[in-house]
């Protein structure tokens, strides 16, 4: 692994220690931009490490949703920076630069409390310019939940945190410390790392979820119910990336770098068929105890997930 992305815990090396003790220990009001199913999921997730939390979002049902989970809520953006220590913006990808510089002239007034504003989205060109405007008086940093909503343990769950071009390290390591405090493992990269990394870790695997859904979607049908361990991780990783919003699946693979990456795939895909002997990777052979490591992996995969072999499998657009 890079060094330079290497994960530090909470619990972690005196680096991680040092970050959260002087940095995450000194935000712990967090005001949310945005109540849909990530921002509750991380205020549900960092509530029991001490953090405090008050929502805004235009939406009402979004804003009394949050308010009947037990969160504080604002009724304005300008009401939020007042009230709280650090702002993340967990928007809609369309809606993240809009709300950053907006965001930046109220933390630009005197009243404004917040010393910390970052944002979660998926992608981060086209966002991390809307920092150029944010006050230098404010630590600003772009930060990446690797997991969805269900999360439930966040000592098994992994938080890319970046600095944003033009603002230093600060924020960045702001940012880290709060995720550290809370129990979260922390990755440190750049935004161009970042950029290029979950094209292939994020966007592939919406391709190819997406695809497999496609193409078995009406031959599932009216096929016999054969079926073992590799098509139900691969119906699993199809129903999972279906159940998501349809705007977010078309942000994901709508992406240049994903259409990039899938291009590629096309095109292993092309090779493959033509020539499978060359193209196969070389087969290493396998002790009996590592085989059995794999397959254990596989099932444990698939644990809670019923065993229908595909049904319900849809096409996620």
């Amino acid at each position: 692994m890079n060094p330079s992305i290497a994960p530090t815990r909470g619990a972690g090396p005196q680096r991680g220690q040092r970050a959260r003790r002087v940095q995450g220990m000194d935000f712990k009001v967090i005001g949310v931009v945005g109540a849909g199913r990530m921002g509750l999921t991380l205020a549900r997730l960092m509530k029991p490490a001490g953090f405090e939390f008050v929502f805004h979002d235009i939406r009402r049902e979004a804003l009394e949703r949050a308010s009947a989970a037990g969160y504080a809520v604002a009724e304005s953006l300008e009401d939020l920076v007042g009230r709280v220590d650090a702002v993340m913006v967990a928007v809609s990808h369309d809606a993240m630069k809009p709300v950053i510089s907006y965001l930046a002239d109220l933390l630009a007034r005197p009243e404004a409390k917040a010393r910390l504003v970052f944002d979660i989205s998926t992608f981060k060109e086209g966002v991390v310019e809307a920092y150029e405007s944010v006050p230098s008086k404010v630590l600003a940093a772009s930060v990446h939940p690797l997991f969805g909503p269900g999360a439930r343990d966040p000592r098994v769950h992994t938080v890319a945190v970046m600095p944003v071009p033009g603002h230093g390290e600060e924020g960045a390591k702001a940012a880290a410390g709060i995720f550290e405090k809370a129990g979260f493992k922390v990755i440190h990269t750049t935004v161009s790392e970042h950029e290029e990394s979950v094209a292939y870790t994020i966007g592939l695997s919406y391709v190819i979820a997406t695809a497999f859904s496609l193409t078995v979607k009406e031959r599932w049908k009216r096929s016999p119910r054969i079926y073992g361990i590799t098509f139900r991780i691969l119906k699993s990783l199809a129903s999972t990336v279906a159940t998501d919003p349809v705007d977010f699946v078309e942000y994901v693979l709508s992406n240049p770098r994903v259409r990039r990456a899938a291009v590629s795939l096309v095109h292993a895909v092309a090779s493959i068929l033509d020539d499978p002997k060359a193209a196969a990777p070389a087969a290493r052979e396998l002790t009996a105890g590592e085989e059995d490591k794999l397959y254990r992996t596989l099932y444990k995969c698939l644990e809670g997930v019923p065993e229908d072999g595909g049904e319900g499998v849809t096409s996620a657009s």
